[in-house]
């Protein structure tokens, strides 16, 4: 470092046609009588105290009398830059991108398109040369062998210019899987619990296969997913996990009341329909019924137990809309096929997953199937084979599910061929209460759904009631339960 005392000098020398001219050394302009047409002259400056000398710079390359040559842009090959996806702007020096005989780099202008035609990429010049790229839709990365196009251009002031098109590309970047519900499972002391993937709601943006961790804790030992709390502990169990795509992972954390054994219910297992279960609708099993069916679970003072079941995934919002008592004391639940396919068609999806599981309660304490969970999976495809529907035989008129209900039930029928059809709701007097149907209709399996209330759209009141269908020639009557 120089001192302050230092004297600076600087030395110029100039070269005209590449070849020194010792006579203009330290001159700082070169005189009019030396300048001659096609001849070129630039020069190196250099800089120093007398002890250290700084890097010589060399000047623009000035041809005399020569026509302006415009700025060209190096893109051959293409130009082709790469972003992250989601990233936030990134600087790109164009500097050895693009090159002018005449001018400098700092007093070309360069300029770029401000978006790409997709609305996927930002784009601007700062600070001279630096391009600015930024994704603009989230979770974006370019598909394989695909680009995308920016323009940018180079303007020399002298109405010289140069375009190119750069080729950008997005690359893929992991992204954390995300969890948004956690089970809070209430067990016995001295039980267990098994906790496993499927007992957590979660999403990984890239859709990548995800594992579940259990972490070790306090009170509790592990044995691959199932949970053990300490001999005589009650409490809260809290256990750390997380989920993981195999590079990054979502932690969390699990609590887990473990109750006093005040009534010992009875342990009990799912029986039906199996763990890892896949039910395939078709035409053939259209009219059947699925069952769920568990062991009984059992109270020693005699009390009653009554049953809830636990659906997670896609079941929910499938099978959770059958409709079903909150609370029953049956150790088995049915859900008709046809309405399963009647729901997945409404929402438009051919195959639905999730899993299943039964609560035993005595109002004091809730105790869950000690196997499950169980995987349900029910795949409607095959339903979608033709477009037309299963084709009955004869005409029938089917027993409505639930019945009894409350507040609403499911009536269906069959038609073998195209016919006016009228579905009408009658009091125990025979008096007229609502029309479901009245219209003409193709052949196939029908349903029609009876809210509890009358033609006005009010509630009636709790009692029995009779449905009757007719179709062209063919009548028939059944009976249900409206409960309140």
């Amino acid at each position: 470092m120089p001192s302050s005392s230092a004297v600076i000098s600087v030395y110029i020398s100039w070269y005209k046609n590449d070849v020194l001219v010792t006579e203009m050394n330290q001159s700082r302009k070169i005189l009019p009588t030396m300048l001659f047409c096609d001849d070129s002259w630039f020069a190196k400056v250099y800089a120093s105290d007398g002890v250290v000398s700084s890097d010589t710079v060399s000047s623009n390359l000035v041809t005399i009398c020569k026509t302006n040559t415009p700025p060209s842009w190096q893109d051959v090959p293409l130009i082709e830059l790469t972003l992250l996806e989601d990233s936030e702007p990134v600087l790109f020096s164009m500097a050895g991108l693009i090159t002018d005989e005449e001018q400098a780099l700092s007093q070309l202008t360069l300029e770029s398109d401000s978006v790409d035609v997709s609305g996927l990429i930002g784009a601007s010049f700062v600070n001279g040369h630096f391009l600015s790229l930024s994704t603009l839709v989230e979770n974006y990365f370019t598909p394989a062998d695909s680009v995308i196009h920016i323009s940018v251009w180079a303007d020399d002031g002298y109405n010289g210019f140069d375009t190119t098109r750069l080729n950008i590309t997005i690359d893929p970047v992991n992204d954390v899987p995300e969890i948004t519900d956690i089970p809070s499972p209430v067990v016995l002391e001295d039980s267990f619990y098994v906790f496993h993937i499927n007992s957590v709601d979660y999403s990984d943006p890239d859709n990548d296969d995800c594992s579940l961790i259990i972490k070790d804790g306090d009170y509790y030992t592990l044995l691959g997913d199932t949970i053990q709390p300490g001999l005589s502990y009650t409490g809260t169990l809290n256990v750390p996990f997380s989920i993981s795509d195999g590079e990054l992972s979502a932690n969390d954390t699990l609590h887990i009341t473990v109750a006093e054994d005040i009534s010992t219910l009875t342990p009990f297992d799912l029986v039906y329909p199996f763990n890892d279960t896949t039910i395939v609708l078709t035409r053939n099993n259209f009219l059947d019924t699925l069952y769920f069916a568990w062991n009984q679970s059992l109270d020693p003072d005699g009390g009653e137990v009554d049953y809830r079941r636990e659906l997670t995934g896609d079941l929910p919002e499938f099978i959770g809309v059958v409709p079903t008592e909150e609370y029953s004391n049956l150790n088995m639940y049915k859900v008709p096929y046809h309405h399963l396919e009647h729901y997945m068609h409404e929402a438009d999806v051919e195959i639905i997953s999730g899993t299943w599981t039964i609560v035993a309660t005595n109002g004091e304490v809730d105790i869950y199937a000690q196997n499950g969970p169980f995987t349900l999976t029910i795949d409607g495809s095959k339903l979608n084979v033709n477009d037309s529907d299963p084709i009955p035989e004869t005409f029938a008129l089917h027993a409505n599910y639930p019945n009894p209900f409350n507040p609403s039930t499911t009536i269906s029928y069959d038609l073998p061929g195209r016919a006016q059809v009228t579905l009408d709701i009658y009091d125990i007097l025979g008096k007229q209460i609502k029309t479901l149907v009245n219209q003409s209709q193709n052949a196939g399996n029908k349903i029609a759904v009876w809210d509890g209330t009358n033609e006005f759209s009010r509630p009636v009141s709790a009692g029995v009631y009779l449905y009757q269908i007719q179709a062209g020639d063919f009548i028939q009557t059944r009976k249900m339960l409206l409960l309140k």
